[in-house]
């Protein structure tokens, strides 16, 4: 690091953040440090609250932005998105694996996971409460949603009475308050104002973490101070009164008392369940961690996540692009075709979906489990978009071929299948004979206008958001196909026929999603890196004589 800007007069509170400046500074004094100073500092004084400061700069950030968008070299954003991308899926896996499966106890990051994940899904944004739930959502919190807090991270007054105001001025985007106990009791009398806004604002949400007194008190040296010899300090008459303020509140009689419809949630299925109810708008979530066992856990889960996000990105570094694909041979019995047919599914299935097309076909047919569904990889922290966008994708389809000694083929593929079809006919003209392509939308970054393209990536990033949230909830993931992915009005009507026509036949095909065990972070990224919004029209290739 030769260079390090900070944004605004006032210290960073941030303890890693200051920990890591530190460190910098202490091993090369002759990294330069600059504070620009905003028209909001113009009356401030701290300008070196860390003796490091080598340039105080005031003027406005666009003029700022100008200036350095000027001295800087171009960067690669591609390259830099990159390693970021590879890095975040591992965290987001380690995180997946580590609290979020549906007979697990609450725990406070699993908490802050769920709850901004959910958020997330929605297109809302959260209201962090200072203290510990501020901290945990940026641990730990899923990306891509929008976070408001308090100014000043070390206050607790009047949390509520701010959600309250900032879902009034926006009531047409839903707003989810996570606080801890202790704050909430401290803005008591805003529960009043609470409710009173629930009839203009009825998306808001208030997740109360009830873990019966102080959590934060525990991360300080003052809670380990009784295990040293030399201490004085008495753990039950002394820190546990003054810092861990333990209570017995019970949170439902005063949701009771202001008309509030509450749920009380102690694991993560409840907690999921309770935050999609929309009849809930008051959760008291319980974690059963103890205070002293919740720093263990936020230690642990540091060490992990971080050795999770450097071996990726070490991996990376001899990552190819190119993914072991499952598929499965139909042998046919007649001997006339020598070409076989490649089988490619849509986004969600497995090879075995249009197996029924095949019944006793006369060609040999390739049935293929496309990238990061069913038996194929990546598996854990293999998802980048090296490996997962549309021509990455392609390049491994045909590196499977290539092993199995399949130089001409022709190709059936349905929806993000039909796509691949297309563009493997694009690609490499001469393997491939005919495309069949089933309800493929043939637009592209290169064909969509900048709004319709705009719309379409905000548009994605929600339904990737939403995939995510799903994690391994079973229930989750059969609601999502049942009211989303496969509604009546999906595909331009396209299933309807199929729900109504032939309930057995649907419910089998739901069944055998679940049976595949979809991976919510995987095929969140697919969505990213090889949706229409990041994938090249195909307009040209539907259009060729052949």
């Amino acid at each position: 690091i030769d260079l390090v800007l900070q944004i605004g007069a006032s210290c960073i509170l941030s303890a890693p953040v200051r920990s890591l400046l530190n460190r910098i500074f202490d091993q090369n004094p002759s990294v330069q440090k600059v504070v620009a100073a905003t028209a909001l500092d113009a009356h401030s004084t701290r300008i070196d609250d860390d003796g490091a400061t080598t340039l105080h700069w005031r003027g406005s950030l666009v003029g700022l932005t100008k200036l350095l968008v000027r001295a800087s070299p171009k960067p690669d954003p591609k390259k830099y998105n990159h390693h970021h991308t590879i890095a975040e899926y591992a965290v987001e896996e380690t995180l997946g694996y580590a609290f979020l499966h549906d007979d697990k106890s609450l725990c406070e990051p699993a908490i802050a996971r769920l709850v901004t994940a959910h958020t997330s899904a929605l297109g809302g944004r959260i209201f962090a409460a200072n203290s510990m739930a501020v901290r945990d959502i940026d641990l730990f919190g899923a990306a891509g949603v929008r976070v408001a807090a308090n100014r000043g991270l070390a206050g607790i007054d009047g949390v509520l009475a701010t959600a309250c105001g900032v879902a009034a001025a926006d009531p047409n985007t839903s707003t989810t308050l996570l606080i801890g106990d202790q704050s909430f009791l401290h803005d008591l009398s805003s529960v009043r104002i609470f409710a009173d806004t629930m009839y203009t604002c009825p998306s808001l949400k208030v997740i109360l973490i009830n873990n019966a007194g102080g959590a934060i008190f525990s991360f300080l040296p003052i809670a380990q101070a009784h295990t040293l010899p030399d201490e004085k300090v008495n753990f039950q008459t002394e820190f546990e009164p003054l810092f861990g303020a333990p209570h017995a509140i019970d949170f439902s009689s005063i949701a009771k008392a202001f008309g509030l419809r509450f749920a009380r949630c102690s694991t993560v299925s409840a907690l999921r369940r309770a935050l999609w109810s929309p009849e809930i708008n008051f959760i008291e979530a319980v974690p059963t961690t103890s205070r002293s066992d919740n720093v263990a856990l936020h230690s642990d889960l540091t060490e992990k996540t971080t050795s999770a996000a450097v071996a990726a990105l070490l991996g990376s570094k001899n990552c190819v692009g190119l993914v072991d694909l499952y598929f499965r041979r139909l042998v046919s019995s007649h001997k006339n075709f020598k070409k076989p047919v490649v089988a490619l599914h849509g986004l969600f299935g497995t090879g075995r979906d249009l197996e029924p097309l095949f019944v006793n076909s006369s060609r040999d047919v390739l049935l293929f489990d496309l990238a990061c569904h069913g038996r194929s990889g990546p598996q854990d922290f293999g998802i980048s978009e090296d490996v997962l966008s549309f021509d990455a994708q392609i390049d491994s389809l045909l590196n499977t071929l290539d092993r199995a000694g399949v130089e001409r083929f022709d190709v059936l593929g349905y929806s993000l299948g039909a796509r691949l079809g297309m563009g493997l006919k694009k690609r490499a003209p001469s393997r491939v004979g005919k495309v069949i392509a089933i309800s493929a939308n043939l637009d592209g970054y290169d064909s969509l206008d900048a709004h319709t393209l705009a719309e379409r990536r905000k548009a994605d990033a929600r339904l990737a958001a939403t995939i995510r949230s799903l994690d391994t909830n079973h229930e989750a993931w059969l609601s999502f196909f049942d009211s989303i992915w496969y509604s009546a009005s999906a595909k331009s009507g396209m299933w309807a026929s199929l729900r109504h026509g032939d309930e057995k036949k649907y419910n089998q095909m739901l069944q055998r999603r679940i049976a595949a065990k979809p991976r919510a972070f995987a095929l969140a990224a697919t969505l990213e890196f090889a949706g229409l919004a990041v994938s090249p029209s195909l307009f040209e290739i539907a259009q060729s004589d052949d």
